[in-house]
């Protein structure tokens, strides 16, 4: 039987076993790529939030590659009609886009378990 301790430890020996490259932080990548796009359009920046928010709005069903470059689009075009997603995601990233930028707002907007993750986990 599993418990919660085999498994922890189970994930920390296939740790050890891991040299210094293999131990990406994908996260703190991530992290860094919203951070850049707060200075994408110079008339109206947004802030670590909004992007991170624009990223996970953008996220479903796409390849990280994909998702940066379709978030970085529309944070300098500002045009939602552009994003090769759903209506109803692109209104997600536009509502963040012109909200407030406070994390509250953001996570009412996002309002989905994995969408929330997302945003939380950048």
């Amino acid at each position: 039987m599993l418990t919660r301790t085999k498994v922890k430890n189970n994930i920390l020996k296939v740790w050890k076993l891991t040299d210094q490259h293999d131990r990406y932080d994908w996260y703190n990548e991530a992290l860094g790529y919203a951070s850049l796009m707060t200075t994408l359009h110079p008339a109206q920046q947004i802030n670590v939030n909004q992007a991170c928010g624009i990223i996970s709005a953008l996220s479903p069903r796409k390849h990280w590659e994909v998702n940066k470059h379709i978030a970085r689009q529309f944070v300098m075009d500002r045009d939602m009609t552009k994003i090769p997603t759903t209506k109803m995601f692109a209104s997600k990233a536009n509502d963040i886009l012109h909200c407030d930028g406070k994390e509250e707002t953001i996570l009412k907007i996002l309002n989905g378990r994995k969408l929330v993750s997302f945003y939380l986990n950048i």
